[in-house]
């Protein structure tokens, strides 16, 4: 689907930058531009993100899940390997840890308090089996007095480079016969007017039957013969369906896990401003020829 949002910021940050912008489908595509190309500019805007999101949990510190919860993420269980615990490929920032089974919390040390715990200075700082610690370190998160079994961590996501998208979000699928669900498996089958692929992850599937709607998400396809999705939600059926017992079964297009910019509106007035003062800072170095 259209990166919708991150479009909106484009166009406003080549506006205040006096980029003339004749088509703006044009400009958004990088084939009509003056001063400052569309991929210059999104460059300016990713950057000004990172150092939003950035700013942000310097500023808010543990209220920051509250104030900014689109940009904070709970892992699934990950393993303890002797004190070390890997960080997630989208992960910034730590804002807590729990034993996977929600017996035992983790205390975030950091500081001169890591030196501390490390030397054995602070009896206190130094985690003991009912009360763990742990801290940043690199690549790793490392604890103390727990340092096995498996954890779920909270924490803040890193933000990924945008590119642009002006993609329609096209007419979705739907079941044309056999519709049939697998309870064991979480396997929905059935012809459908346009085949199966494995784009469809994370796009919305609703079904129904004679009773009831069911309205969850497509985890994965059947990689080799795209014969069956599986599915992902909190409303999936508790027991078979079978073939031919599913009236109806709308796939969209429109992927709820999108590549669009996941941060609140509330904060792209300062976005704005870092990108154009990055613009700014270009064309006063002589990288980009300053407007008349």
């Amino acid at each position: 689907m259209a990166t919708t949002k991150f479009n909106k910021l484009i166009r406003e940050v080549a506006r205040r930058l006096q980029e003339p912008q004749s088509a703006h489908a044009d400009y958004l595509a990088g084939t009509a531009y003056d001063r400052y190309s569309v991929a210059l500019v999104a460059g300016y805007l990713n950057d000004a993100i990172r150092e939003e999101i950035e700013a942000l949990f310097m500023q808010y510190g543990e209220r920051f899940p509250d104030l900014v919860p689109e940009m904070t993420k709970f892992s699934g269980a990950l393993p303890l390997n002797a004190g070390s615990l890997l960080k997630p490929s989208d992960f910034l920032f730590p804002l807590g840890m729990v034993k996977s089974d929600n017996t035992i919390i983790f205390r975030k040390i950091k500081g001169i308090n890591i030196s501390a715990a490390l030397a054995g200075i602070d009896p206190d700082l130094q985690g003991s089996a009912t009360e763990p610690v742990f801290y940043d370190e690199g690549t790793y998160l490392r604890t103390l007095g727990v340092t096995g079994g498996n954890v779920v961590l909270r924490y803040v996501i890193k933000h990924l480079d945008i590119v642009v998208s002006e993609a329609a979000a096209g007419n979705g699928k739907w079941l044309t016969a056999n519709g049939a669900y697998t309870s064991a498996t979480k396997r929905l089958t059935g012809a459908f007017n346009v085949a199966k692929s494995t784009a469809d992850a994370g796009k919305d599937v609703m079904f129904r039957t004679t009773v009831k709607v069911y309205h969850n998400r497509i985890l994965s396809t059947d990689p080799d013969a795209f014969s069956y999705y599986v599915l992902d939600g909190t409303d999936l059926p508790v027991a078979d369906i079978a073939s031919g017992d599913i009236i109806q079964c709308l796939v969209s297009d429109l992927a709820p896990q999108s590549t669009d910019l996941q941060l609140s509106e509330n904060h792209f007035g300062r976005i704005i401003e870092r990108a154009v003062q990055k613009g700014i800072v270009d064309a006063r170095r002589g990288l980009i020829q300053e407007a008349k």
